[in-house]
């Protein structure tokens, strides 16, 4: 009987350190729990912007290849990058995969498509500079960049040389 008498004499405040205690450890865990849960997201989005960056940047370097193997309406050949027909259709099947996967915009993969495979309304709506121009700032918007008003006469570097590097390669090739 003793038991109860102590037992009402007790009050609930005796009990506040316990229960400070308990409740403190708690919220840390949530909070710690929260933290984690925060960084795996944010090293996910990280990891996808990667894989995003990589991806235009490798169909951005492909195009370049593509495009320096068209015919031309200038005189100057652009410098080419040896490959195959079957190495360059492979190729491009990886990259036209790898950007249905990591881009948002339908936009982007239609207009690699558009470039790498035109068939005669494409052409008719635009040049394969153009498109090439659209494709790059559908990228730069797709990585969050701002688009960009590239001149026409500057979307492509067909060569890039010195009058040094001209004369050194003209005296290898006699």
């Amino acid at each position: 009987m003793e038991f109860l008498n102590n037992a009402s004499k007790t009050s609930w405040l005796d009990y506040l350190p316990y229960v400070i205690s308990v409740v403190s450890i708690i919220s840390s865990v949530f909070i710690v729990s929260m933290q984690y849960k925060q960084n795996i997201k944010l090293h996910q989005e990280s990891e996808r912007y990667n894989a995003k960056k990589e991806t235009i940047l490798e169909a951005l370097s492909f195009l370049d290849t593509f495009i320096s193997w068209l015919d031309m309406e200038n005189s100057v050949d652009p410098l080419r990058e040896e490959i195959s027909e079957i190495s360059l259709t492979v190729k491009a099947r990886t990259i036209h995969n790898k950007l249905c996967i990591v881009c948002g915009d339908s936009k982007i993969v239609e207009l690699f498509v558009d470039i790498v495979c035109p068939n005669k309304k494409s052409n008719e709506d635009s040049t394969v500079f153009e498109k090439y121009n659209q494709f790059r700032n559908k990228c730069r918007m797709e990585l969050g960049y701002k688009m960009v008003d590239f001149p026409m006469d500057r979307i492509y570097l067909s060569q890039v040389s010195t009058r040094a590097l001209r004369e050194k390669d003209k005296n290898n090739i006699d």
